[in-house]
């Protein structure tokens, strides 16, 4: 469900030009106007090293206190009737594509030993060994079923024959690959001659079940992967899922088709090593993920998937999620694409440029004339979209998130879906603290003078609509185990935010049941805590109430426990409605109404800025026993409003 703000046609509310971005140090204090949103952003990446080796700066900065005013922008948190699926963290649909990052291979000399099939031809065997699938310890054998101009399809001969494509699908990955894939890469981001060790001018695409699960179809899987160690054998291979990868977002079986866009994604991944290669030039994780994402985006088209994980993502809803560091879950992976994509829509603005798509070949081009590595690739990228600098860049890119405007540094140029993209507000003062790369979005405040808040943090006052809905965040602080309320009480349907916050090397379990009509205990492993908190949203779809507990180890040296629940989350049968905007078009806006806990009707209205109400709508609740979703159209757009009403147009409350 894509939900949140539509733009204005007001005057932009921004105190930042260009380099002047308001800092703690170095830069003016300046007074933030009032506006409907803020976006703080810790424009740091000094700690940005090679292969996010573990120097990341975990600390974290204070955004200092924000006046907000309690009318908060209108919240977007993904819905779902299954509560797990929200708290393990995967995506709208249920599930969501990895691509391993295997371990950049540094040394290649050309002298070395390199690993040789033969000839390639319909029936060649040969024993390959997966490190980096659930057949990590076996040299499984494989056979070629399918031979292209460009690629070369291999399938398990004996092991994982359960999933082996058929002849027929594996003719049409090879043509999809020869005609469409390969042409594409080259196009957009440059041929892989370089990684062509053995000269045939072919790829070799392995095609199995990568983690070994069979077609389950619930939560994140392996689509496919490229090693960089098996090039430096002489084998151009890639790594493609057939088990699940068949399977599209709603586990629904779709075929070998599905598989497409995770050839290109990985092809991307073998020629940014090659520049590597010739170089010694390689981008920072997140960047060549987002290249990868943009091969997809390129030529398959918007990648859905990753722009609602990252409208339901608690976790960057709270500013844990850095665009500079790779966590290698789906946050990072969404957050990378949207990234990918503000590249190339604000080089097609620069002058000169008669095409944006261009913008990722044209960095490898500069990549392979002169050595950049890992963090300094970001200074020709930086020039390449117009940037000043790199933390201008970055707060550019959160802004854009949210204003969406038709040309600038703040949208992504008038591109249509864009429009699906939509930031989730805190109504919250903080202090915020966050990490470098993190951004927090607050709803509509107080003119302010900023204080007290980090050295790398800078904001941005922003041009969108307030809405109605509050989200409130509550800290689970396991070490101590002290909360900042150990009670809370919410209506039926309300978004709750929960977040554990971080623990210096801590890992465990958090511990939580639900209390209805039944009790129901839940538990749920936590990421680690050194580099960012855990979040989760709580259902609210039922009333009763949730209660959560931590369980928190840290290495050997023993657990930190608490029996007692230190948070109760209450959800009351009481009356609730909200809106939250689906889509937009230049002249009408889709809402999604939900409404719970009476029997009557949901009224929607629409209303221009001057206060007019364009248009109503109106749905009924049928069972005030369940939470429930329709979608509307009203004619018009600008800002959105629900009530909740015991008859038709009758008495609201």
């Amino acid at each position: 469900m894509k939900i949140g703000l539509q733009k204005t046609a007001a005057v932009v509310l921004s105190f930042c030009l260009t380099s002047q971005c308001m800092m703690a140090t170095g830069f003016a204090i300046e007074q933030l106007p009032a506006a409907n949103g803020l976006v703080a952003v810790n424009t740091s990446f000094d700690s940005l090293a090679y292969w996010d080796d573990g120097s990341y700066d975990a600390s974290g900065e204070s955004t200092g206190i924000i006046p907000v005013t309690g009318t908060s922008i209108q919240a977007n948190l993904m819905e779902s009737d299954d509560t797990t699926e929200q708290i393990m963290g995967y995506d709208a649909y249920g599930r969501g594509i990895i691509s391993v990052n295997t371990p950049l291979v540094e040394e290649w000399d050309e002298a070395v030993l390199m690993e040789t099939i033969g000839t390639i031809e319909l029936g060649t065997t040969y024993s390959f060994s997966v490190a980096y699938s659930y057949y990590s310890d076996q040299y499984v054998e494989f056979e070629v079923i399918a031979v292209g101009d460009y690629s070369n399809i291999w399938v398990p001969k004996t092991e994982m024959s359960d999933f082996r494509l058929t002849t027929e699908e594996a003719e049409k990955l090879a043509e999809e690959y020869d005609e469409v894939i390969y042409p594409a890469l080259v196009k957009y981001f440059g041929g892989f001659e370089n990684a062509d060790k053995d000269k045939d001018g072919k790829v070799n695409i392995l095609c199995y079940d990568i983690d070994g699960d069979g077609e389950n179809t619930y939560g994140s899987y392996t689509g496919g992967y490229f090693d960089s160690g098996e090039l430096l054998k002489g084998l151009d291979i890639l790594h493609v899922d057939s088990a699940q990868g068949m399977h599209d977002a709603y586990g629904e079986y779709v075929g070998v088709s599905q598989t497409y866009s995770t050839v290109a994604h990985e092809l991307q991944h073998m020629i940014a090593y090659s520049v590597y290669m010739v170089k010694d030039s390689y981008q920072p994780t997140f960047l060549n993920e987002a290249f990868s994402m943009a091969a997809e985006h390129l030529i398959y088209g918007v990648q859905d998937s990753r722009i609602d994980y990252y409208n339901g993502s608690s976790a960057i809803a709270v500013g844990s999620v850095s665009l500079a560091y790779w966590g290698d879950s789906l946050d990072d992976y969404a957050l990378s694409y949207l990234f990918g994509q503000y590249l190339r829509t604000q080089y097609a603005q620069q002058d000169g440029v008669t095409n944006g798509d261009a913008i990722y070949k044209d960095l490898y081009e500069i990549l392979l004339s002169e050595k950049y590595f890992y963090k300094d690739v970001l200074i020709p990228l930086t020039e390449l979209v117009g940037a000043d600098s790199t933390e201008e860049l970055f707060l550019n890119f959160y802004a854009a998130l949210a204003e969406k405007g038709a040309t600038g540094v703040y949208g992504f140029n008038g591109e249509n879906w864009a429009e699906d993209i939509y930031p989730q507000y805190l109504n919250v003062e903080g202090p915020m603290s966050l990490k470098e790369g993190c951004a927090v979005y607050f709803g509509a405040y107080d003119a302010f003078t900023p204080s007290e808040q980090g050295e790398h943090i800078q904001f941005k006052a922003l041009d969108v609509i307030a809405g109605s809905a509050d989200i409130p965040v509550v800290k689970i602080d396991c070490q101590s185990q002290v909360v900042e309320n150990d009670t809370i009480t919410v209506k039926r349907g309300d978004t709750v935010i929960l977040e554990v916050v971080e623990m210096a090397g801590y890992k465990g379990s958090l511990f939580y049941n639900w209390i209805g009509g039944e009790t129901v205990n839940y538990y749920t492993s936590l990421e680690d805590l050194n580099h960012r908190s855990e979040t989760y949203t709580v259902d609210t779809s039922e009333a009763g109430q949730w209660m959560f507990a931590c369980y928190v180890g840290y290495g050997t040296y023993g657990w930190i426990t608490t029996m007692t629940p230190m948070l109760t989350v209450v959800i009351e049968d009481a009356p609730n409605v909200n809106a939250e905007i689906a889509s937009t078009t230049a002249t009408t806006t889709k809402v999604t109404l939900g409404r719970g806990g009476y029997d009557g009707y949901a009224l929607c209205a629409i209303y221009d800025e001057d206060g007019k109400c364009l248009d109503v709508a109106m749905v009924e609740s049928e069972d005030n026993q369940t939470w429930q979703t329709d979608t509307v159209t009203l004619n018009g757009v600008g800002e959105v409003r629900a009530f909740a009403t015991n008859e038709a147009y009758g008495a609201l409350f």
